[in-house]
C-alpha cells in the first residue's frame, strides 16, 4: 500500500515505473476500484492541495518505482514553475474520468462497460495484456463478479480475448473497440450488475 484512504497527506508520489490500483472504500465496507494508474501519474496531490484526508487507497499492482516529494516541495514546485493551471487541469481530467465511469455504471450493459475498461487499460501502453483478476475487473466497472465472468466468456468465445490466471490478452482490439463503442450487442445484455 502506497497511500491509505483517510490518512493525512504530507507527501505526493510520482509513479515512475509500475502500475497502481486506486480504491475507495465506502462506510459499508464495499470497495470499488476508482482507477488504474500508470507511469507518469502523480498520486496524493489532491490531499496535499486541499489538506483533507486522503480520499483513496493506492496499492501497487506490480513492483513500482515512485519518487516522493513532501507537500512543501510539491507546492513550491507548482509555484516555481507556474504550474497551478496544469495541476488544476489534471485534477479536472480525473474528475471527468470519474464522472464518465459513474455514468457508464448507471447506463451501459456490463459487456460494454467491461469492453470500455479493457480498452482504457490497454490504451496507455504497448501491451495487450491486463493483469487484473475477475474480481478486480468487476470492482473497476461496478458489476458483480458473475456478470464479469459471463461477459469474459462471451469475449473468449468470439476470439476477442484469451484468459488465464490473472492474465487477459486482447486478441482482436478492433472488435473490442467496436463493443466498447456500443456497435456490437450480445443477446441478453442488460444493465444488471
Amino acid at each position: 500500500v502506497l497511500l491509505r484512504q483517510g490518512s493525512p497527506g504530507s507527501y505526493v508520489l510520482a509513479l515512475a515505473e509500475g502500475q497502481v490500483m486506486v480504491t475507495r472504500t465506502a462506510t459499508s465496507g464495499v470497495e470499488l476500484i476508482a482507477a488504474i494508474g500508470d507511469p507518469g501519474e502523480i498520486l496524493g496531490d489532491m490531499t496535499v492541495l486541499d489538506q483533507a484526508p486522503r480520499s483513496a487507497t493506492v496499492t501497487a499492482l506490480i513492483p513500482c518505482t515512485v519518487h516522493v516529494m513532501s507537500s512543501e516541495q510539491f507546492r513550491a514546485l507548482i509555484q516555481r514553475h507556474g504550474a497551478a493551471d496544469a495541476v488544476a487541469r489534471h485534477a479536472f481530467a480525473r474528475l471527468r474520468e470519474a464522472e464518465q465511469a459513474w455514468l457508464e455504471m448507471k447506463t451501459l450493459p456490463v459487456a460494454q462497460r467491461l469492453a470500455r475498461a479493457l480498452v482504457r487499460l490497454t490504451a496507455s501502453g504497448p501491451t495487450d495484456r491486463i493483469g487484473l483478476s475477475q474480481d478486480q475487473l468487476a470492482r473497476l466497472i461496478g458489476a458483480s463478479r458473475n456478470a464479469v465472468v459471463a461477459a469474459l466468456a462471451r469475449l473468449r468465445t468470439q476470439g476477442i480475448i484469451e484468459t488465464s490466471r490473472r492474465r487477459l490478452i486482447i486478441c482482436d482490439a478492433v472488435a473490442l473497440r467496436r463493443l466498447a463503442a456500443g456497435n456490437t450487442a450480445y443477446p441478453g445484455d442488460s444493465l444488471a450488475v
